[in-house]
């Protein structure tokens, strides 16, 4: 690091590079197979003179590592792992021993180069020079001017749109964007994946706030996502999620998500230098596919009356703004825990009480304009005093209805008028039983007719 100093004491060396990460580790890896891997072996560094960077090229046995400086001392930083799942390997996984980048097929501008490597495993030889194509696009600090269109999609090849995946079967990212749905790529790699994603990055920012993913093919051991289902945007260099996320129609996060279905994903207004639709892969094999992904910059997405309508802005597991709760039993943030209807988080009620306990938000609205309000609720099976709906914020009732047991995550509505009023309360609540019973609720719409 800094300066370096020449020295003959070799007590006096110094690390150039440390990186004490472990990928694979035992709970991950299938028995049997390694596991807790160092990400730092066999490789080489290369000077990319276009660059004016040192390219240091690493191996796992499972993945590829790259890291990047400025001068062979450093200061280094990791800028890519590409992960090819773990044994059995195919012969489209090939590759692994002394992973470098020759010189000789450095491109003019840098951008693009090839690696190297090669490997034997399970009777699959391949000790001949085998090639990889590397592409880079050095980040460029932009400021995002795009205007919103309901037909622009940022997508083309033309914005320098380049596809990203976790792992492509057929290696076909052409198919993403080509505008053709009916097609099929899929990230099947025989390893078991706990999330996967289909996107894209720019050489520049845009201002983007929908997505529209279209399935490919759906298998009998894969082909959807299962669960924890988002969109991420790309900002300086760090994937984050968007927020006020709506999905039509809803996804439903098992096969019935159907092959070549569009899902339309809108969000609010946000900008990125990459986007991408990420979740839990579904199947027995852990994979999901694509036919087609668009990004719009649209006019016609509307926001959201309702704040964290999913939960997905909880940053703990005490409920806080924008929803609170009425009522003096347990309530909470399920996050990352699977029991969400759609991404990460939900809401819940718990109590072996006979009281009253409702999660509740407060919504500006127009008066005298109708309006739809829709949930998701799950709940136990001794659960007959649920209600749902709308009331005015000193509590009197607007509209609501009566639910009971109901064993797996169901759509309700209520409509109704909001009369006089400029805010009201939206709520999901239950009388409990006297016994341990409970609710759970996600993924609040608010609508104006």
């Amino acid at each position: 690091m800094g300066t370096p100093r020449g020295s003959s004491d070799i007590h006096l060396r110094k690390p150039v590079l440390q990186d004490d990460r472990r990928l694979y580790v035992s709970t991950r890896a299938p028995y049997g197979q390694p596991r807790d891997l160092s990400v730092l072996s066999q490789g080489s560094v290369v000077y990319n003179k276009a660059l004016n960077r040192y390219l240091y090229t690493s191996w796992t046995e499972y993945t590829f590592e790259f890291y990047e400086a400025p001068a062979p001392w450093g200061p280094w930083k990791k800028f890519l792992s590409k992960d090819y799942g773990g044994y059995p390997w195919t012969d489209t996984k090939n590759g692994g021993y002394s992973a470098t980048i020759p010189s000789k097929f450095i491109s003019t501008d840098g951008k693009t180069m090839y690696v190297q490597s090669n490997t034997f495993m399970g009777g699959l030889e391949n000790y001949n020079f085998s090639l990889r194509k590397l592409v880079v696009e050095p980040r460029v600090a932009t400021t995002p001017s795009n205007a919103k269109s309901d037909t622009a999609n940022l997508a083309v090849p033309a914005n320098g749109t380049r596809a990203i995946e976790k792992s492509a079967h057929f290696g076909n990212l052409a198919w993403l964007n080509n505008g053709y749905l009916n097609d099929n790529e899929d990230s099947w790699d025989q390893e078991n994946k706990t999330l996967d994603w289909w996107g894209y990055t720019w050489p520049r920012h845009y201002n983007l706030n929908k997505v529209s993913y279209t399935t490919g093919g759906m298998f009998t051991d894969g082909g959807w996502f299962s669960g924890n289902l988002w969109v991420q945007v790309r900002q300086n260099g760090k994937w984050i999620n968007v927020t006020n996320l709506r999905t039509s129609p809803h996804y439903p996060l098992t096969s019935a998500a159907g092959a070549n279905r569009t899902y339309t994903f809108v969000f609010n207004d946000t900008w990125g230098d990459g986007v991408r639709v990420i979740g839990t892969p579904g199947g027995s094999s852990h994979f999901t596919s694509i036919g087609e992904l668009a990004v719009y910059h649209a006019r016609s997405v509307t926001p959201g009356l309702l704040q964290d309508s999913g939960f997905e802005n909880q940053t703990s597991g005490t409920v806080s703004f924008p929803w609170y709760v009425q009522g003096t039993d347990t309530k909470g943030i399920d996050r990352g825990l699977g029991f969400a209807h759609g991404g990460a988080n939900n809401g819940w009620i718990r109590t072996s009480s006979s009281n009253w306990n409702a999660l509740k938000q407060d919504v500006a609205v127009t008066p005298n304009t109708n309006y739809v309000l829709t949930a998701w609720i799950r709940s136990s099976a001794n659960v007959v005093g649920g209600y749902f709906g709308v009331c005015t914020v000193p509590g009197t009732i607007i509209s609501e209805l009566n639910y009971g047991f109901l064993p797996d995550y169901t759509s309700r509505s209520v409509t109704f008028n909001s009369g006089s009023n400029t805010t009201v309360s939206v709520f999901a609540g239950y009388w409990a039983p006297g016994a341990d019973s409970f609710i759970q609720v996600d993924d609040f719409t608010l609508t104006r007719l």
